[in-house]
């Protein structure tokens, strides 16, 4: 607890802060190694200081500890079923997902388009499985970012689809029944020039 604590206490941009907190962050990977929380906390440090390298590791440790405790310490087996997918989805998901959005993050920031395509896929379909099947919109906001970071990050021949077919996507990112963040993606438009267009016009249907 006291680790952790310290890692969010040199969480901060002000010069030589994020230095002093790396001991804490090492000691507490080495002292929780199959905590997936605990493998992340790094990478809070690691984006202050633009060691991308370093958080696409810690994350990537923290996304197996999850699935490990999802699959091993648990018995979740992905037999292809629906059951199975949601019940995917829904272990351990405010780690995993948190994590993988951060490796994502740090693979666009290091150009390694090859790996980081896979986890916004797998981000998405998740997303998708607990909309459907369990008519929660919760995971989208894991899936808004990332797919925006895409948007924004990676030019027309490395992003995973057309221009036109990812806004789509971002409009209706994993189909979330009700969005509670139609500001972030009015945000995000502004953002990336396109504040005109009407992102309800390009509806998914996700059935």
């Amino acid at each position: 607890g006291l680790l952790h604590y310290s890692v969010h206490a040199h969480d901060f941009p002000e010069l030589g802060v994020p230095e002093e907190g790396l001991t804490a962050g090492a000691s507490l990977m080495k002292g929780a190694p199959l905590s997936s929380h605990a493998l992340h906390m790094r990478s809070h440090l690691d984006l202050r200081l633009g060691n991308f390298t370093s958080m696409d590791y810690s994350n990537a440790v923290s996304v197996e500890a999850s699935d490990w405790y999802c699959h091993t310490a648990l018995g979740l087996q992905a037999k292809g079923g629906v059951g199975d997918a949601l019940a995917e989805a829904l272990c351990d998901l405010d780690n995993k997902w948190h994590s993988l959005e951060w490796q994502h993050y740090a693979l666009l920031q290091l150009g390694e388009t090859d790996r980081a395509v896979p986890l916004l896929d797998r981000i998405r379909e998740g997303g998708r499985v607990m909309s459907r099947e369990k008519g929660d919109g919760y995971l989208a906001q894991w899936c808004y970012r990332s797919l925006s970071r895409s948007l924004f990050e990676l030019s027309e021949e490395d992003s995973p689809s057309s221009k036109a077919s990812a806004w789509r996507e971002f409009a209706d990112c994993c189909c979330a029944p009700a969005v509670p963040i139609q500001e972030d993606v009015e945000g995000a438009l502004l953002l990336s020039g396109g504040a005109e267009r009407d992102v309800k016009e390009d509806h998914v249907d996700c059935d």
